[in-house]
């Protein structure tokens, strides 16, 4: 094949590009490449044609032929160092941006996603740094500001990434993100009002920026205003996350009547909201409806207890038929939650007879046993969801007091780090080993005192069994703990102990303590 062949392929390629022909454009390049194995162009438009169409580990290959045969063609280096990202292989991707600014130091996007990469292996100093050279080198930049607000957002850094924020508004006034980035550091700082000012400006730019409805949503939930909460909650079906499941089925939002008919209720985000929202499925009894109830898989053992004769459904099996579906945290918008109407059914769940009798012989009598668990799920929610383990040493320190630790995975390692001469009883390696979540928990929750927890699902379990529960929550928690309150109107045996000062756990811990000596005291043990 001549190199005017060649040309000619290459310009009919490209054009089947641009027309959206991406595979007439991939067999292009493929009839080229066997007859010209190192035709660059070639080589590099097909590593494009794979990442247009997600095929981002076939792309990191030929971009990296394509970097081997130009080493120092920026852009190849450049879109390999994208594609290594979207495959997770954030150490190879940043080698590949520090090799780009080498040839050209001024590469402002390489700069930026070199700074995101940094983050991403958890170099959080390293990524501040870069961010702010990126701001000396462009001032101007709104982006910059904003990445550099997000990043100190997720560090907990909430005054400094309120700054952030502030400058990338100033510098683009109608910036949605920046505002919503603002909005994050005003709810984090507890100034609600604020944080809600700059949510509807966020909003009022973007008018289906998701994410800044769905904020607003916990914003006014956590206030209690459930009439324009649960309705702005919808947004999430936005996302595509875990559990947004489609059907074919019309969706039931309680303005149907359902009786004699048949209602798939199907889970969708964490543990926690599924033991929380699950006392709502014995109401479809109520309206004369048949329901089906298909929760995370590990959930099943725990959520056979429920009442209301509710038909648990498999993740992942065959759906019998049914005549409308309701995703699990609809429900509250479905049923008209009010402040007054949530479900007081508690307890709603229960632990399985012989397990309460198994861990009741291991765990004994002796002391005033009390379960502790100190870290939330780091992929949910995560800003503020933990305290350290430490933190207990002065309940352990209580005479007769026993602490069971009842944390799992992510956490547990603190174990081995914790003050000198605090005991922490563990429950070996066998406690909720298998592929069922909390069935022993539940169980040696039955056999306790006390249940102290920071606001994790644990403290769901904890309420939803109806044990006594105390709650360790952060200055703005999650919504559903609302605010300036020591009960939660969601578990009538739990107790709030909440932050007065932003990240002071030593004055809560210091709260509960004395309260466990009241109630050891009241209890006459």
């Amino acid at each position: 094949m001549t190199r005017t062949r060649v040309g000619s392929q290459l310009e009919s390629a490209i054009t089947y590009q641009r027309a959206g022909h991406l595979a007439d454009a991939v067999k292009t390049c493929n009839e080229i490449l066997s007859s010209h194995p190192n035709d660059f162009d070639a080589i590099y438009l097909l590593a494009v044609l794979h990442a247009q169409q997600g095929a981002f580990t076939v792309a990191v290959e030929m971009f990296r032929r394509a970097a081997r045969l130009k080493p120092h063609f920026v852009d190849a280096r450049y879109n390999l160092a994208f594609a290594m990202n979207l495959i997770g292989d954030h150490d190879g991707a940043l080698k590949q941006y520090q090799r780009v600014l080498k040839l050209d130091a001024r590469h402002i996007d390489a700069i930026n996603n070199c700074a995101s990469t940094l983050a991403k292996l958890g170099r959080f100093q390293d990524a501040i740094e870069q961010y702010r050279q990126l701001i000396a080198a462009k001032p101007d930049r709104a982006e910059s500001h904003y990445n550099l607000s997000i990043l100190l957002t997720e560090l907990e850094r909430v005054d400094e990434a309120l700054e952030s924020a502030r400058q990338a508004i100033a510098l683009h006034p109608r910036y949605a993100e920046a505002h919503f980035s603002r909005a994050v550091a005003l709810y984090e700082m507890n100034r609600l009002e604020e944080a809600l000012s700059s949510y509807d400006t966020a909003i009022a730019l973007k008018p289906d920026y998701v994410d800044a409805h769905c904020n607003r949503a916990i914003l006014f939930l956590l206030r209690g205003d459930f009439g324009r909460g649960w309705p702005e909650m919808e947004w999430r079906k936005n996302r595509s996350a875990a559990g947004n499941f489609r059907f074919d089925e019309p969706l039931w939002l309680g303005d149907a009547a359902i009786a004699k008919r048949t209602v798939l209720v199907h889970w969708e985000q964490g543990l926690g909201d599924t033991i929380q929202f699950s006392r709502f499925l014995p109401l479809f009894r109520e309206l004369g409806a048949d329901v089906l109830f298909m929760p995370q898989r590990s959930l099943r053992g725990l959520l056979s207890t429920l009442g209301g004769d509710v038909q648990l459904i498999e993740d992942g099996a065959a759906l019998p038929k049914f005549d409308y579906h309701c995703p699990l945290l609809s429900l509250p918008l479905a049923f008209k939650t009010t402040f007054e109407s949530i479900p007081k059914n508690v307890p709603y769940l229960s632990a399985e007879p012989g397990r309460v009798e198994k861990w009741g012989h291991i765990i004994g009598d002796s002391g005033f046993k009390i379960g502790i668990a100190w870290q939330g799920n780091p992929t949910q929610s995560w800003m503020g969801r933990y305290a350290p383990l430490s933190q207990f040493e002065r309940l352990a320190k209580l005479p007769g007091v026993r602490l069971i630790s009842l944390q799992k995975n992510k956490g547990s390692e603190q174990i081995d780090s914790r003050p000198a001469g605090m005991n922490v009883e563990t429950l070996g390696d066998t406690f909720d080993a298998g592929g069922d979540a909390f069935l022993d928990t539940a169980a040696v929750m039955t056999n306790l005192d006390l249940v102290i927890t920071i606001e994790t699902s644990i403290a769901h379990l904890a309420g939803a069994l109806g044990v006594p529960t105390w709650v360790a929550l952060k200055q703005v928690p999650d919504w559903r703990w609302m605010l300036d309150r020591s009960d939660s109107p969601w578990y009538p045996t739990m107790r709030l102990f909440r932050q007065k000062v932003r990240g002071d756990w030593e004055g809560v811990f210091r709260c509960i303590e004395e309260a466990v000596v009241e109630e050891i005291a009241s209890r006459g043990k």
